[in-house]
């Protein structure tokens, strides 16, 4: 499989939009200035957000987070290309086609 990046990744969203659900591994933390594990809560769909902080950066879906960083954000395939794990320093999450 080819080096998944971020142009790959929002290729994956579109090309399966609607079709999609999320599970949030980690997020960043103000109280410990550092990035948590959640609990494993499970996938839930991905669904577009009501409210768009920076629409360069969650793309206007619930969950996902991108840096600016070039470089930051890490990609690694999900279940034989059913999904891609996403890291970066604000966290990690998990998207994949919905079973």
């Amino acid at each position: 499989m080819k080096k998944l990046t971020k142009a790959s990744f929002k290729s994956f969203l579109k090309r399966n939009a609607g079709n999609l659900e999320i599970r949030n591994v980690s997020h960043f933390d103000g109280m410990t200035d550092g990035v948590e594990q959640l609990e494993n809560n499970g996938f839930r769909p991905l669904i577009e957000k009501t409210f768009r902080s920076i629409p360069e950066c969650d793309l206007g879906l619930d969950g996902v987070w991108l840096t600016h960083t070039a470089g930051d954000n890490r990609f690694a395939d999900y279940q034989d290309g059913r999904g891609i794990e996403c890291y970066n320093c604000v966290g990690s999450y998990i998207v994949r086609i919905a079973s």
